[in-house]
């Protein structure tokens, strides 16, 4: 991979704001689609089943029954009772029969349905109307008997719904119901489920195990968050395991040149034990430093924000770089450093010179280990800022190596070989001083093309 990348923050950020109550929409729509889904089941039913055909066609019968045959039944009373308790019970109703006046003629029922007021009364002539009886709550119809001053009254029977009816609406609605929740349900279960199901295979030691949900609700999210912290934890189990190893490498070189000089000595050979010696030296101050870097990194995760503390002083930031300069010439004599000084660098800043040039330090180091090119160190004044860049023509970084180069014990050599060695904790406590410095720092690379960092420190928190 040739391409060069950025590495500027940790892996897997997301970016923009993140999609909220989807699911709460989601339900409450569907929720609504329900009702409205039992309403129309309700209604079909309904209409299937139709209503009852005396009701719907009371009106017409009541007016055909008093146009035909009541009338001349008025003068005898007998007749007329027979007549009203006829039509009553083919009609299911209650009758009665009045004058104008309100005297009772006939009726079919005791006590008998209340006669109409005067205004009621006068009504008639316009035809049948329908009156509201108070006692009990069922409707009144009422028409005058053509040729005479008498009207007839009927009270509307009590609906006689049969059992079947509500049973089938009830039974239609819960069958809707239940066809239409399955797939919505199936949509929330289903995901949770496999969500479920990596998280027990995780909770067993399958780190590489991931849900690969991706989806634009809160489950999504959730689904990439679970998928993510899998990642930084198969990481940070396979960092363990190669700190280990990572430690027990670097302690075996120095141990096995002590008992080769021990050996020297005993026999007698000074020069050549002395020559041990001077690369024992040389070893135990790489242990010493990588101790350092340990102790330093443990001290920053017991805190309460991952920055080591700090003691800034009054520095010059170009005597700042030639210090680390001059300690890296002594060091490898054999290597080019470049020092580059640029225009707009301030005289002085307030800066933590122990850590500052400590993260300066592992930035050349790093390039050292990887290039075998020079080395070139560029300070200068940029607006607001004070940036330093480190940059050679090594190696490089993979493009997929590139986001977790600042992760502790992360190294993108993994053969651990005594020029590449360490513990993978140089970039991670470089980049925590400089944000505690209130800065940032980033890198460009890419494989066989090198490798630059950026440090950039505002002046003012400087």
């Amino acid at each position: 991979m040739s391409v060069p990348a950025n590495a500027s923050g940790g892996h897997g950020e997301r970016t923009g704001a993140a999609p909220r109550r989807r699911l709460f929409w989601r339900v409450y729509l569907f929720g609504s689609f329900l009702l409205i889904s039992a309403g129309l089941a309700t209604a079909l039913v309904g209409s299937a089943m139709g209503r009852e055909g005396p009701r719907r066609d009371l009106p017409r019968r009541l007016t055909a029954y008093v146009a035909e045959g009541l009338g001349p039944s008025l003068n005898d009373p007998d007749l007329l009772r027979r007549e009203l308790l006829r039509a009553g019970e083919s009609l299911r109703m209650e009758l009665s029969v009045y004058d104008d006046d309100g005297t009772r003629l006939g009726t079919t029922e005791e006590p008998a349905i209340e006669p109409l007021s005067a205004s009621q009364v006068l009504s008639l002539a316009k035809g049948a109307i329908r009156v509201e009886d108070d006692e009990p709550p069922m409707p009144v119809l009422a028409a005058a008997i053509p040729g005479s001053s008498a009207y007839l009254v009927a009270r509307l029977p009590r609906p006689d719904v049969p059992l079947e009816r509500p049973a089938a609406i009830l039974g239609a609605i819960l069958v809707v119901l239940a066809l239409v929740s399955f797939p919505f349900a199936r949509s929330i279960a289903a995901p949770l489920e496999r969500l479920t199901a990596t998280a027990e295979q995780l909770g067993q030691g399958h780190l590489d195990v991931r849900s690969g949900l991706r989806r634009e609700d809160e489950v999504g999210i959730l689904a990439v968050a679970l998928d993510e912290m899998a990642e930084r934890l198969e990481i940070l189990v396979r960092s363990e395991k190669e700190l280990l190893a990572n430690v027990s490498h670097e302690l075996r070189t120095p141990l096995a040149r002590i008992r080769v000089a021990l050996e020297l000595a005993q026999e007698g050979d000074l020069p050549e034990a002395r020559r041990y010696l001077e690369e024992i030296g040389s070893d135990l101050v790489e242990l010493d430093r990588l101790i350092e870097d340990v102790l330093l990194v443990a001290r920053m995760d017991l805190g309460t924000s991952g920055a080591p503390p700090l003691r800034p002083e009054t520095i010059d930031p170009r005597e700042l770089v030639e210090l680390s300069a001059k300690r890296f010439r002594a060091a490898y004599p054999e290597r080019t450093l470049e020092v580059r000084i640029g225009e707009g660098i301030p005289a002085a800043i307030a800066a933590d010179p122990m850590l500052l040039r400590r993260a300066l330090d592992n930035l050349v180091d790093n390039a050292r280990k990887y290039s075998d090119d020079e080395v070139i160190v560029e300070l200068r004044g940029e607006g607001s800022f004070l940036e330093l860049t480190v940059q050679d023509r090594g190696i490089g970084i993979d493009g997929f190596d590139l986001p977790w180069i600042f992760s502790p014990f992360f190294r993108t050599d993994r053969s651990r070989t005594r020029k590449t060695g360490g513990l993978g904790l140089g970039l991670t406590l470089a980049r925590r001083i400089v944000e505690a410095h209130g800065g940032t720092l980033e890198a460009q690379s890419g494989a066989q093309v090198g490798t630059i960092f950026s440090i950039r420190i505002p002046l003012a928190v400087a």
